[in-house]
Formats: structure tokens, sequence, C-alpha cells
């Protein structure tokens, strides 16, 4: 009669509670037994990018802050509207909402008084 070969070495159910794995290395069963190993991949996080600073925003603070005959306080306050809608949209991805304020208050304040000179000098 022939004997049959013991299995190869790896984890088998347990011979005393087939809930658990035990080791078999091919000839005895190790001391004890263990729980089951799940084939769960592991959970990689993607990297959390920081938030950008906003083009506009840093424009707009620029731009507004040098005046050169309206134009740059005209295109600040456009700058400066852009960047808050761009910023609030982002979702947290961007950041600069205080420079688009600044831009807006000195581009505003730039066209109140380029207003108020050419008034001056024109009355």
């Amino acid at each position: 009669m022939r004997e049959t070969e013991p299995p190869p070495a790896g984890y088998y159910p347990d011979p005393q509670n087939p809930a658990l794995e035990r080791w078999w290395d091919g000839l005895a069963w190790a001391a004890s037994p263990e729980a089951p190993a799940l084939n769960v991949a592991p959970v990689v996080e993607a990297p959390v990018e920081p938030p950008r600073n906003n083009q506009f925003a840093m424009a707009s603070l620029v731009l507004s802050i040098s005046w050169v005959f309206f134009i740059g306080s005209i295109l600040g306050v456009i700058f400066g509207h852009l960047a808050m809608q761009q910023i609030r949209e982002s979702e947290g991805r961007e950041v600069g909402r205080g420079n688009a304020m600044v831009g807006l208050i000195v581009g505003y304040a730039g066209l109140a008084c380029g207003l108020l000179v050419v008034l001056i000098l024109l009355g």
C-alpha cells in the first residue's frame, strides 16, 4: 500500500477549530492557531495638496495699488471680483480671499479718488 504525501507548507484550516488557520510546515502543525488573514489591499490615501494662491487675487492687489490713470484701479476691481468668485467655487483648493478683498477696497478707493480729481479739475 502506498502512503499519501503530506500537503505542502502553508496555512490550512485548524483541525480543532476550522474557523481559524494553523501553519503546516510540511511535517507538523504550528503550536497555536491564527485568525485567517483577509485578502484586502491596504488603503492608500491620495496625497493632499496644499491650497494654492489665486493669481487673480494677487493681480488685483498689485494693480489696484499701482493706480496708473484709472487702469490699475479698474483692473484691480475686475480681477478682485474674479478672484473672489474663483476662490468661492474652488472648495478650499485656492486661497487669497484677503488679497482679493484688499484689491477690491483699494481699487474702489482709487476709482473714487480718481473721479474726485476729475470732478475738481473739470469743475
